[in-house]
């Protein structure tokens, strides 16, 4: 009997009432575990919502910077296209500008030389 004596007192009561205490009141207990599960899909599903919001908003401010810049480029496309238009209109009209100028210099020169005007000219039509 000495043997069981010393094997009772080895026993760890408390461990015992604890685990009789959960199995007492086993309802009890499976219904806190339903609330936090429930708390945790909660926080879960909030998480979730909070993420593809903040993705949704990234993602559409991404697209309308997009969308911005493409228009941009377009509009600077134009007036560039308008800008090296004029330029030839410019460049055009200065090199009409400057052989109307030497045009004259080369009439004065030969009027100095001699050379007559002609505006009377007759045209003859043979038929």
């Amino acid at each position: 009997m000495v043997k069981r004596e010393r094997k009772i007192d080895v026993i760890d009561l408390p461990v015992v009432k604890r685990t009789i205490r959960q199995y007492d009141n086993f309802e009890t207990v499976r219904k806190q575990h339903r609330k936090t599960r429930s708390r945790n899909s909660a926080k879960l599903y909030m998480k979730i919502f909070v993420y593809s919001a903040i993705f949704m908003g990234v993602s559409a401010f991404k697209m309308t910077t997009l969308y911005d810049v493409m228009d941009l480029t377009m509009k600077l496309q134009k007036l560039n296209t308008e800008i090296y238009e004029t330029e030839l209109v410019i460049d055009d009209l200065n090199y009409s500008f400057d052989s109307k100028e030497n045009l004259k210099e080369v009439e004065n020169l030969s009027k100095k030389l001699g050379f007559v005007d002609d505006r009377d000219i007759r045209y003859v039509r043979f038929n």
